[in-house]
């Protein structure tokens, strides 16, 4: 998303915390079903009028699914406050506790289809199988409502160099697409 003024469908957000704009047109009217990823939420669009908390909040609220942050603050003390700040607007009731499991699964369908596109990865019919899995879900009886082990976590982020940042920064993204998917670039 983009943190732009767009009047005419909401003239009070910018884009990136406009439920009419990422909701109502991305995905009602547009019909998009992917991901949703904010532009950088330390621009001062967004932490100077907002902060950088409450704007991820609000952004994730309105239909984004992942949060970006960048500026020198991409470490574990950011996303830790993040993760904090969506879970306090979830018990608070400001975020509903659905939009935030809609945006982890899309982030999760993101990454489990990055994980299946990888040349290694294994194919159907492979031989490969999931016998392990099916092994510890039967091993696993659980009676009456779980409680939770640890504390929630919303994002496990791993703030690494890529093809975003540093000063070799290619534009585009057809190299490594063409990597994954022959025969598409």
């Amino acid at each position: 998303s983009a943190h732009i003024l767009v009047p005419a469908l909401d003239p009070t957000r910018p884009a990136t915390l406009s439920p009419q704009i990422l909701t109502g047109l991305l995905r009602k009217e547009l019909g998009y079903e992917g991901l949703i990823v904010t532009d950088g939420m330390e621009m001062n669009a967004i932490a100077g009028t907002y902060g950088i908390e409450r704007g991820s909040v609000l952004a994730i609220a309105a239909g984004a699914d992942a949060i970006c942050v960048g500026g020198g603050l991409a470490d574990e003390a950011t996303v830790l406050r993040l993760r904090d700040a969506l879970v306090a607007a979830v018990r608070e009731g400001v975020l509903p506790e659905e939009r935030l499991a809609d945006a982890a699964a899309r982030v999760r369908a993101l990454a489990d289809w990055t994980l299946r596109s990888r040349p290694d990865a294994p194919r159907e019919g492979s031989g490969a199988s999931g016998i392990g899995l099916t092994a510890a879900r039967r091993a696993v009886d659980v009676c009456g409502k779980a409680a939770p082990v640890t504390a929630p976590y919303v994002a496990t982020l791993a703030p690494v160099a890529n093809i975003a940042v540093g000063d070799e920064t290619p534009w585009g993204v057809a190299a490594e697409l063409a990597e994954l998917l022959p025969g598409t670039g």
